[in-house]
Parts: C-alpha cells; structure tokens; sequence
C-alpha cells in the first residue's frame, strides 16, 4: 500500500517522490534550439528537485560526441531543475560566446533545431521528503488497510448483528453495510482532503507551467 501511495503522489505531482537516475545508457535528451543556445544553452531537466549533474554532452544525430561540458561550466538550479552553461575562460568561451553555434560542424551551423542532440546524465529527487508530501502518502497508503479493517469490526456488508438468550438481548450497530465499511467516513475525509491538497502541492512544487510556440 505505501509503494502504491508513493507512486499515485508521484503521478498525479509530477515529482520524483523516490529517487531517479539517468546514466550514460539511458541520459535525458534534450533538442537544440539556437535561440536557447544563445541562451547560454538554457536547459529544462524534465524531473526536479535536482540532486546533482553528472555530466552534459552534445553529440549530433550521426553519433560524434561534440562536446563534454566542464563541470565548472554548469549552473544548475536544483529547485526548479533549470541548467544554464557559462563557459569559462580558454579558447572555448571564446567560441562559444563569440560565435554562437561555433561547436557545431559546418553542416549544422545554419539550422535552427536539431532533435536530442544534449545528452544530461543526473539524478533527481529530495534529499528529505517533506512532511507534507508524507501526509498525502500516508492518507492515501491507509485507504487500503481501512477498508480490510472496517470488514473486520463485524463481518463483510453487516451493519447490524444482534443476540439473545433467555429475555435478554444485545445488539450492535456500525456504519457497515453492503456497500459501506465500518471506517468510510474516515476514508472519505481522507479522499476529501488528498483531492483538496493536490492543486495545492502542485503549485507550490511545480509552479505554472507553460509553453509558447
């Protein structure tokens, strides 16, 4: 139940609750875009908060590896999952910032987009889950064992159960039912509250975000 509580939050916040990864097998690409290039190659990393890049290559559509970005180059907003590369001093700022689309052959030079061309080794997620992302996984995790629970107070779909012996009698009520369990008011409140926090959570980790063609 918690591993499923876990992955519904990540889905519907669209953040990495558990830890992910891109090595060099299987790295985030990323298209080139000359006016983000001139940008001093501005990159959104699909999955954020940022733990650390690894590393950055340009590599063009025949398989030539163009480029490995200095480390030192690499300017990474953790929390929004933003990376700019301001080269350094040396040969390369020169051509970089001079001449914008200098590291690229001849050939492409003149294009203004080529597909997957920034190959992004990093890893994403929180260093600390905060608390309030472990309450929504917590009341949603609990919504299955409350089920099974509520079954258990007096019987599957039994809501009344009653006894008697010599004059004397004893009955018992629950919210049961046929198609309530004994903690479904519970349960509801739960489902209230987790579709309550959601737009909330998202905003507040996620932003607004939007694309302008």
């Amino acid at each position: 139940y918690i591993r499923s509580a876990v992955s519904f939050v990540e889905h519907q916040l669209d953040l990495p609750v558990r830890p992910v990864s891109f090595d060099a097998t299987n790295p985030e690409r990323h298209d080139f875009m000359r006016q983000d290039y001139y940008k001093y190659m501005w990159l959104q990393l699909k999955y954020f908060p940022v733990l650390a890049v690894d590393s950055i290559q340009l590599i063009l559509p025949v398989g030539q590896k163009v480029i490995d970005v200095d480390p030192t180059w690499m300017h990474v907003d953790k929390d929004s999952g933003q990376i700019m590369i301001i080269p350094g001093q040396g040969a390369a700022s020169q051509l970089v910032l001079g001449q914008g689309g200098a590291w690229l052959p001849l050939l492409y030079r003149n294009v203004d987009f080529i597909p997957d061309v920034f190959h992004v080794q990093y890893s994403a997620g929180f260093t600390a889950v905060p608390e309030d992302i472990k309450h929504m996984v917590g009341m949603m995790a609990a919504i299955g064992p409350l089920h099974v629970a509520g079954d258990l107070i007096i019987g599957a779909g039994i809501a009344t159960e009653s006894i008697g012996m010599d004059g004397l009698s004893q009955m018992i009520s629950s919210t049961a039912s046929a198609t309530n369990s004994g903690f479904g008011a519970r349960i509801l409140h739960y489902l209230r509250e987790i579709r309550r926090e959601i737009p909330q959570l998202r905003r507040y980790y996620k932003g607004t975000r939007f694309v302008a063609g």
